[in-house]
């Protein structure tokens, strides 16, 4: 029973974390289902998640106590951080709804796949700070007695359904906006853009003025 609980706490976490996470991955994520790129938001939820997981297991080792004492890591981690939340604030920004829809889907070769797929492991890969924020939630969930991790089976299991929650909720969160989107016109969704964009960009440079040395 108690396994079944841990299963069931990982899943929804990894849920959730998917749709209200505001990494960078979820705004290309929400960027490619806005323009009907179905396919190539699936592609990045898979290679985030993958990697995602990588991290989850590491948290729950003994390298996030290690991780957690290096503040030169953490301070390297968020200049790459910054970083890729302005170039991605940059591209939303100037993100064209009325072009890219003129422009056509078309199915994407299993070559542009796998760019998107690598695109999302990457993101989440040059982002070990991640490794924190599974190092808290499974502190959270261990501390409340609702999960037991003693092994290394117990943490492959957390971090297998934590994986397939992550899945389940991108695509849960690219169905919601390929459903919502088709109730709003075009210019409220470029502004849209533009305005998550410009908030990427605010966004970079609070992640580096507000880092205590």
């Amino acid at each position: 029973m108690h396994f079944l609980i841990t299963i069931l706490a990982a899943f929804f976490t990894g849920f959730f974390a998917s749709i209200v996470a505001t990494g960078p991955v979820t705004f290309l994520i929400f960027r490619n289902s806005l323009l009907g790129k179905y396919n190539r938001a699936v592609a990045m939820i898979f290679g985030s998640s993958i990697m995602e997981s990588i991290y989850c297991i590491l948290a729950l080792s003994v390298v996030s106590s290690l991780f957690l004492e290096s503040r030169r890591v953490i301070f390297f981690s968020r200049i790459i951080g910054a970083i890729i939340l302005f170039s991605i604030g940059i591209y939303l920004y100037k993100t064209d709804i009325n072009k890219e829809i003129k422009t056509g889907v078309r199915n994407l070769s299993k070559r542009e796949r796998a760019r998107a797929f690598l695109a999302g492991f990457i993101l989440v890969a040059i982002n070990p700070t991640i490794i924190l924020t599974w190092s808290a939630v499974a502190t959270a969930l261990i501390s409340f007695k609702i999960i037991t991790i003693r092994t290394l089976p117990d943490i492959l299991f957390f971090s297998s359904a934590a994986t397939l929650g992550m899945i389940c909720g991108g695509l849960a969160m690219a169905f919601l906006i390929r459903y919502f989107k088709m109730r709003f016109p075009e210019k409220i969704l470029n502004n849209l853009l533009k305005l998550i964009g410009v908030g990427l960009i605010i966004a970079s440079f609070y992640l580096l003025i507000s880092f205590k040395i």
